[in-house]
Formats: C-alpha cells, structure tokens, sequence
C-alpha cells in the first residue's frame, strides 16, 4: 500500500506539471496544431510499445522469478534497443507521412524519432526496476523528464518562441534526459553477465514478451482508435478538441496505469496465487473509489476546468469533457488489472479480450462519429470499457471464486488501511 500511496503522489506531482505544460501548449498553439501535437503523441507512444515487444513486462515476469536475471536482461535490453533503432526511424516515417493530417511533418521528422527511441528506451528499462521492485527509480525517470518538459515550455512561452517545432523538441529532449536517467542506473549491470545464467533466456524473454506486447499494444490502441478515428474522418481541428478534452480527462487513467505497475511488480515476486488475487482485488476497489470520488468532483465544474485549462477555443466542449470523465472512471479496471491478467491467465487470452475490445471501439466510433460527433464517440469509449470491465470480472471470478464485489467495493478494512497509510506518510 505504501508504494501504491507513494506512486499515486508521484503522478498527481508528474501529472500536475503535465496539466500546466498541456495549458500552455493548449492556449498558445492552434487548435490544428494541437492535433498534430496529440497525433505524434499518441503515436509515438503506440510504437514504443510496438517495438518494446513485451520486453518490460516480460523482464519483470522472469526478474520477480529469480533476482539474478537482472544483469543478464539489462544487457539483453541495450542489444535489443540498438537493433530495433532502423526499424523504428522507418515506421515513424510510414505513420507521420501517411497521417491524414492537414499540416505536414517534414520539418519534424528528427524530434519525432528521439521521443519514440527515447520512450521505447524508457519502456524497456522500466521492465528492470518493475522486476526488482525498483518503484523508487521508475518513479524518479517519470518525474524528471516531466519536470524539464514543463521548464522547457515555460520559457518558450516566456521568450515567444513556443510553437509546435518547440514543443516536440523539448518533448524529446526531456525524453532523452529520461532515457538516460534509467542508462545510468543500469551502468553497473551493462557489459557483463553471470555465466550460470540459461543463454535461452533471452528466448523466453522475447517470446513471451511478443504475447505480453500484443495485449498492451491492444489495451491502449482501443482507448486510443476514437482519436484517430476523428484524425481521419475530420481532420486536425475535430482531432485537436478531441485530444485536448479527452486528454485533460485522462489524469484518472494515468493514474490507474501508475497503480497498476505498483502491482505488476508486487505480483512478479509473489509465487502465491491467492495473495496474488487479494492484493490485485484490494487494490482495485480503492483505486476505483478514490478515482471515482475525483471524477464526481470534476463533473460539476466542467464549465469552469475547460476554459480555465485549455482556453476559450474549447469552450462549448463541457458534455464531451463530462463523458471523458465518466469514460476514465470506467476504464480504470481494464487499465489497473491488465498487466496482473497477463500473469495469472495466458497473456494471449487477454489478448483476445483486448481485441473485443479494439473490434467494438473502432467499428462503433465510426457510426458513432457519423451521427453524433465527438460525443459519440467518447461514449463508445465507456461502454467499450463497461464490457471489459464486465468480461474481466467475470473470468476471473469463474476461474478463482470470488464475488465481484471483492474488485469492486470498498470494504471497511481498506478504508482503515488507507488512513493508516496516509497517516504513515
């Protein structure tokens, strides 16, 4: 609980320096301009975990199993990182080329390419200290590139020379400095490797990385096809409202994805599979609690946090700003749960749940798009996620007992638990 307590405080300070940098990136590019800002983002982020094949999930798995692997899957990492370097230039270039976006990306070709390397980089590393339940250093290389982001802008801002070409460059370099945060704390595990260690490690690793990559990249590509869905359909201004509202709306899954990493470590060193389960349900009702109580209180106000963070152009949106909210609290459970599901079911079942869910999210948002707009669209969003919600509940429950209450209720303990850690800390 108190990692968990510890990471959620560490978001709400990396998303609070996302919030400002996201106000000033808002209120002084174009509404177009943002689109294409939150098409780089989004994709960068898409390939990174593309490329990143599974490898920190899977690293963790085989790490939390015997703490030797260690050295062994950091050098793996480096090897791996330089070798899906040429590949990932020529897949950013494909996606940003052929983006169906008005504004052209020729001239940002360079900071696109060191974000996605510099993410794929932080990806896979993350898998290291995940595994040795490092939650300490995941949470500094968050923290330290969001902090030079928001510095990096202020001053653009202050100087008069933010534009979009500003932004992704100090984007990617704030990137590059976390990259090399996480480099320098594995600097005593690269270029040697305990001889005992099985060679056909790195077999496993990658192999059942690929079935571990396959479920992330689906568990994020079906909260993120409405986006393109209107990038496509509409163009960079629809994309822009689109990206920015849902964006601002986002800060409870961000959350939930920090809580979930807290978890997957804990459970990759936890060999009994009915802790497992109680720390997994525990963790989930109070993460569904307090992220719920905060979406209540954003609600109401819509009319109030839109102007106030993203400016007058987005005025007019507070109805897609209140079903964003509605669709992040509901999609807190397939976020938090995810990488768990890939340790106590085989990932490629996941998968398959994932990819009902990518099927149903991309073929509605296009009907829903069609008739009712940007409001279609994000409500597509929550009921995609009520049916994970509903299909994750009831696996897991049929498999391993339980009511799904346990996942989805606060219970009288927790709450003492939760005041006990907060008085802790």
């Amino acid at each position: 609980m108190k990692d968990i307590f510890l990471t959620v405080l560490t978001k709400f300070g990396t998303k609070g320096l996302n919030l400002f940098t996201f106000i000033i990136l808002a209120r002084n590019l174009s509404i177009e301009e943002f689109g294409l800002y939150g098409f780089i983002f989004t994709t960068s982020l898409l390939l990174s975990v593309l490329l990143d094949t599974g490898f920190r999930n899977s690293s963790a798995f085989y790490i939390g199993k015997s703490p030797k692997q260690v050295t062994f899957s950091a050098n793996i990492l480096l090897l791996s990182w330089v070798l899906l370097f040429p590949l990932m230039v020529a897949l950013c270039w494909i996606s940003f080329n052929y983006s169906g976006l008005e504004s052209s990306t020729t001239n940002l070709h360079y900071p696109i390419v060191v974000i996605t390397a510099s993410l794929l980089f932080i990806r896979m590393a993350q898998g290291i200290h995940l595994g040795d339940g490092n939650i300490a250093q995941i949470n500094r290389s968050e923290l330290i590139p969001k902090t030079l982001l928001f510095i990096s802008i202020f001053v653009g801002y202050l100087t008069g020379s933010l534009n979009l070409t500003f932004a992704l460059w100090a984007f990617a370099l704030s990137s590059l400095l976390g990259a090399a945060y996480l480099l320098h704390g594995m600097k005593n595990y690269i270029g040697s490797s305990d001889p005992t260690i099985d060679k056909n490690l790195a077999k496993k690793i990658f192999k059942r990385g690929l079935l571990f990559m396959l479920g992330a990249l689906l568990m994020i590509a079906y909260k993120k096809t409405g986006f393109y869905v209107v990038s496509f359909m509409d163009g960079s201004s629809s994309a822009g409202a689109y990206f920015g509202v849902n964006r601002l709306a986002e800060v409870l899954t961000e959350i939930g994805l920090a809580i979930s990493l807290v978890l997957f470590s804990k459970n990759v060193r936890n060999t009994n599979q009915s802790e497992r389960l109680a720390s997994t349900a525990k963790t989930l009702r109070t993460s569904l609690f307090l992220l719920t109580i905060f979406g209540l209180f954003c609600i109401p106000l819509a009319p109030i946090i839109l102007p106030l963070a993203l400016g007058n152009e987005f005025t007019g949106f507070e109805n897609l700003y209140r079903i964003a909210i509605v669709a992040a609290v509901l999609g807190i459970i397939p976020t938090v749960i995810f990488p768990t599901l890939a340790i106590i079911f085989k990932p490629l079942t996941v998968a398959v749940w994932y990819l009902l869910g990518l099927l149903m999210s991309s073929s509605l948002s296009i009907i829903a798009f069609e008739n009712y707009g940007l409001n279609g669209v994000v409500l597509v969003l929550a009921i995609t996620n009520v049916v994970l919600t509903s299909i994750i509940i009831f696996s897991v429950t049929n498999k391993y007992g339980g009511s799904p209450f346990d996942y989805l209720l606060l219970k009288r303990s927790d709450v003492i638990l939760l005041i006990k850690t907060i008085r802790q800390n």
